[in-house]
């Protein structure tokens, strides 16, 4: 792709977003508005040429079961998690880009539903991409005015049972 296309690619998203893409603004992040694919759109001078990505939203989940049967994780590893989730101790997952963070999280998550359904959940992000099919959840995404430490901040009066925090980048 040319330089100019990658450029065009980016103002468009940066439009749909209501947003502006330019020297002074070379960053542009967040949510395809189809498909909430998560687009990172960057201009000179941040960058030598425009350069952008488009990471996939999940297609499906991938329950804990799934891991162990593709040796992902052991039958033991699985039962901790499942352990942590049923006496309701906090769970760090951590990795690098791409390392299957958001995956495993949505994988913990679906067993949260499927041992508590009727736990209230709040779920605090940058950008959506955990997904809950809990009844009882409330999905919180930060903004340009809203930061992580307010959306905390907000969720202690939505009295949650359980705080999913994914993401954090800043």
């Amino acid at each position: 792709m040319t330089s100019a296309a990658a450029e065009v690619v980016i103002g468009s998203v940066a439009h749909a977003l209501q947003s502006e893409a330019d020297h002074d603004q070379p960053i542009i992040s967040g949510e395809l508005p189809i498909g909430g694919h998560r687009f990172e759109g960057l201009l000179p001078p941040v960058v030598s040429a425009p350069s952008f990505t488009i990471r996939c939203r999940a297609s499906r989940l991938i329950p804990l079961d799934d891991y162990v049967k593709a040796k992902v994780m052991t039958e033991a590893q699985a039962s901790v998690l499942r352990s942590a989730i049923a006496n309701r101790l906090n769970i760090v997952i951590s990795g690098g880009t791409g390392s299957g963070k958001t995956t495993l999280a949505n994988a913990v998550i679906a067993e949260i539903v499927a041992t508590a359904p009727e736990d209230r959940m709040v779920i605090l992000e940058d950008t959506a991409e955990i997904q809950c099919a809990a009844e009882n959840a409330v999905s919180l995404h930060t903004s340009d005015s809203v930061d992580m430490a307010r959306l905390l901040k907000s969720t202690m009066r939505l009295r949650p049972d359980r705080i999913i925090v994914g993401e954090v980048r800043d």
